[in-house]
This record gives C-alpha cells, sequence and structure tokens, in this order.
C-alpha cells in the first residue's frame, strides 16, 4: 500500500511518497528539499561499504537524484567511474552544481533507456530507486545489457521504504531473477535506525 503526505515548503505545497520525493514533476525547489533533507542519508555510505569496489571499477547508479553516492563513491574509490541516471532535469542540473569530481557523469535519461553502451559497466545500483519506476522489469532488464559479463545488479531499499510502499525482498528478487540474473545473495547493513536491505545478482552467474 503506498504512503504520502503533504507539506508545505517554501509557500509551495508538495505532495509526495514516504520521504524520497514528491509525487508528480520536480521542481527547483523540491529538488533543493530533497538534497538538504537526504543528501548525506545513511544509506548510500551502507550500500557503498558493501560493494568491496576495486580501483578502474566503472558503477551505474539509477535514479543518482542529487549525486551524493556518486560523489562518496569518487572520494573513496578515486580511481573508479560513477555514472549517474536521473529522469528528473532539476535533480540532474542539482548533481551537476554539487558534483566537481572527473570521475563522475551525469545523465538526464529514463531507467529503461540508458545512454551506454552494452556489456560497459561492472556495477549497476538501485539505492532506494526501484520502488519508484513505472516499469521495473524492463529497468532490470536495461541495468543487465550495459553489464559486462560477471557484472553485478546490487537492490538497496530501506526498511521502511518496503514497509510504506508495499516492496518486500521477495519481490527485489523476482526482478533480479526474471532479468536473468544468478547467484542472488541477499544482506542487511544498518546505521542507527536505518535499516538498509540488500540484494545483489550476478550476469551469467
Amino acid at each position: 500500500m503506498a504512503h504520502s503526505h503533504t507539506h508545505q515548503h517554501l509557500g509551495l505545497v508538495h505532495s509526495h511518497d514516504h520521504h524520497h520525493g514528491p509525487a508528480g514533476d520536480w521542481t527547483d525547489d523540491t529538488a533543493r528539499w530533497y538534497a538538504e533533507k537526504f543528501g548525506d542519508w545513511p544509506s548510500q555510505a551502507l550500500l557503498l561499504e558493501q560493494l568491496g569496489l576495486s580501483e578502474g571499477v566503472v558503477l551505474v547508479d539509477v535514479g543518482c537524484g542529487t549525486g551524493a553516492f556518486l560523489r562518496m563513491l569518487a572520494a573513496r574509490v578515486p580511481a573508479a567511474r560513477g555514472i549517474g541516471i536521473d529522469c528528473t532535469k532539476s535533480m540532474v542540473d542539482l548533481a551537476r552544481a554539487k558534483t566537481e569530481s572527473d570521475a563522475v557523469t551525469l545523465h538526464e535519461a529514463d531507467a529503461t533507456a540508458l545512454p551506454l553502451d552494452d556489456a560497459s559497466a561492472d556495477r549497476v545500483v538501485f539505492l532506494n530507486t526501484l520502488h519508484h519506476l513505472s516499469d521495473p522489469s524492463a529497468a532490470m532488464r536495461e541495468a543487465v545489457r550495459v553489464l559486462r559479463p560477471g557484472g553485478q545488479v546490487w537492490v538497496g531499499t530501506d526498511e521502511d521504504v518496503y514497509d510504506m510502499s508495499g516492496w518486500t525482498n521477495g519481490r527485489v528478487r523476482d526482478h533480479l531473477s526474471g532479468a536473468g540474473l544468478g547467484r542472488i545473495r541477499q544482506t542487511s547493513a544498518h546505521q542507527g535506525d536505518v535499516v538498509l536491505n540488500l540484494l545483489y545478482a550476478v550476469k551469467g552467474g
């Protein structure tokens, strides 16, 4: 069951789903609101710690928002290349304004049509993103397309997002297996009250 609420910010009323952004069109105001409230959300560090990345890895962040996860990646794994994808222009504009690393590139694009070559990435991550997508199965197939053989898809979802959106680890697992990914594994990580559910799977595994 979906959960939504309404709040007033800078004189504007926004309805949004749970805590990861307004429903409908994003504006510059709502993008700034998101950056201020969730720009340093603990889930970003929790995911990065689990990935076990090596130098030279190419990582695609689908639904990158303000680019906070990619900036963290650039700081901690300097030789990695981060590619951010978001369908919302105001979010991509804000991410570009906040991101100075030459190792990070950002694209305004849909999750079902990534502007990337086949077999060009080592990791694709969906951090609190998959449940927002209108066609998560198509997005997962597109993630598999851009992965190299042996590459991994990681899906990280906050526990309270599951509670509010009706998603489950089983539902994520179905999308991973449905896209032809194998060796599916499940774990979790937490910081304070934030619990991040993690599932990952391997292309050709």
